[in-house]
């Protein structure tokens, strides 16, 4: 094991321990270790099942497109964290204070929810424009602080269709709607029907499969009464 892994994993905390990655924190630094896991994100690798377009990404390559997608990023109006080292199987990441989108729509009030939707929509579009998607775009992947982060984007093509810029504007409303702020943020997010609608049955399964948060149901549940009630 690399010497600097096993200095976060001894000294860091750790944030996040998954199929994909596994995140830890040190004071000032962030460090991700990629693993072998092959697959997409769960909403990409859903709907690539269901079109019988399944993607597999090395780890090698979700590290090069760490590195490559930054200038894209901010190109789009969002800042991304510096990268700070990297080796076959890591990258280390400035530090960023702040607290995730999914964080902010729970915390926020109904404006600044509205204007973190139109924020994420203008930064889309302008992305989608350059032909990149993020394949991961849910909402806990921004940091809001003093200014938005756009993190995670291990799964991002930089060579992007429809297919691909479509799930991105499902992921964020998918996302967004197991929050308490959802129909705000929608206000500002302006996501076409088809995402709204679809985004109820992408919520559960997320829900179910990985979250097993009963405080996300509810919010699901809760923005169901407001859609039709």
């Amino acid at each position: 094991m690399n010497d600097k892994i096993k200095y976060f994993k001894k000294e860091g905390e750790a944030l996040e321990e998954g199929l994909s990655n596994n995140v830890y924190a040190s004071e000032d630094k962030i460090l991700k270790v990629y693993t072998h896991f092959p697959l997409t994100s769960f909403y990409a690798t859903f709907l690539e099942l269901i079109t019988g377009n399944l993607d597999y990404i090395s780890r090698n390559d979700r590290i090069n497109v760490e590195k490559e997608i930054i200038p894209f990023i901010e190109e789009a109006g969002l800042k991304s964290p510096e990268i700070l080292d990297s080796g076959e199987e890591f990258v280390i990441f400035q530090k960023i204070e702040g607290e995730s989108g999914y964080q902010h729509l729970n915390n926020c009030s109904e404006a600044e929810a509205e204007s973190f939707g139109r924020a994420l929509k203008n930064f889309l579009v302008d992305l989608h424009n350059q032909g990149v998607a993020l394949r991961d775009a849910r909402v806990s992947n921004y940091l809001v602080g003093d200014s938005i982060y756009s993190i995670d984007h291990e799964y991002a093509s930089v060579d992007a269709g429809r297919f691909f810029f479509f799930i991105d504007e499902l992921t964020v409303t998918s996302s967004a709607r197991q929050t308490d702020k959802y129909h705000s943020f929608v206000k500002g997010f302006k996501p076409r029907r088809i995402a709204i609608v679809l985004s109820i049955f992408m919520a559960f399964y997320h829900s179910i499969l990985f979250e097993r948060d009963f405080n996300r149901f509810k919010r699901i549940f809760g923005s169901l009464r407001k859609d039709f009630f």
